[in-house]
């Protein structure tokens, strides 16, 4: 039998062929790519299971595989926190804390967080405000274990980021980002009282030591009122590209 590449090389090129493909396309089966490969059907799961992590695709059970694309890059010394972004820009955030709810953890969020089947996680919800006006509609799923009274410290402390600093040592770093364009589901235009354009960002979060922490889904305004356009305007600067076109 003629001997297959490193499990780190199949990864290699098998991102490097799907990075070409759009967002949403369905990836060929475990057994076909180990087929491929000439590999155990275990070795591929493990490069998916990866992939996955990495926000790159999305398993659904009965659909298959689907390409997700290769998510924002960050600076690493930029903090996964919406309200550290706007203290820095000059502006004054408002975090509102509306829901949370402890329950067994959902497939996609069990490849992202890395938990087994049936853990127990948080889900949070908040409304991201910039100077008093909704601008954002996020939800975070965190591990319940090592979390234990989180909406309680989180009224206290306001941001999700400073809580897990302050309260339970933990310093999140951003793993990816993706960010498109959407439309908002009702409860976002409820929340965020208009029917404004948003997009979505989803994003993963990890502790120092490479433990994932936070999977988080934000739908965000895309209008002359989202958080960079009241920036810009605080700072007596024009909206550029779609908010200045608009005006």
């Amino acid at each position: 039998m003629r001997a297959h590449p490193a499990t780190a090389v199949i990864a290699a090129q098998l991102r490097t062929e799907w990075e070409r493909l759009p967002e949403g396309a369905r990836l060929p089966s475990d057994r076909d790519i180990a087929d491929r490969y000439e590999v155990g059907r275990g070795v591929v799961a493990g490069i998916m299971a990866d992939f996955e992590c990495q926000g790159l695709a999305r398993r659904r059970r009965g659909a298959g595989t689907f390409w997700l694309g290769v998510g924002q890059p960050v600076a690493p010394e930029a903090p996964p926190s919406f309200t550290h972004y706007l203290r820095r820009a000059g502006a004054t955030p408002g975090p509102i804390l509306i829901g949370y709810e402890t329950r067994r953890v959902a497939a996609a969020e069990r490849g992202y967080l890395r938990l087994p089947a049936n853990s127990m996680v948080w889900k949070i919800q908040r409304i991201f405000t910039v100077d008093r006006v909704p601008v954002g509609f996020a939800t975070s799923i965190l591990p319940a274990h090592d979390l234990t009274g989180l909406p309680a410290e989180l009224e206290s402390y306001g941001s999700l980021f400073d809580t897990l600093h302050r309260r339970y040592h933990l310093d999140p770093v951003r793993a990816w980002k993706r960010r498109r364009p959407t439309s908002a589901p009702r409860f976002v235009t409820e929340a965020l009282g208009t029917p404004a354009p948003v997009h979505l960002e989803e994003s993963l979060n990890h502790a120092a030591d490479g433990t994932p922490i936070e999977y988080a889904r934000t739908y965000m305004r895309d209008d002359d009122l989202s958080a960079e356009a009241l920036i810009e305007r605080a700072h007596g600067r024009r909206p550029h590209g779609r908010q200045a076109r608009r005006r």
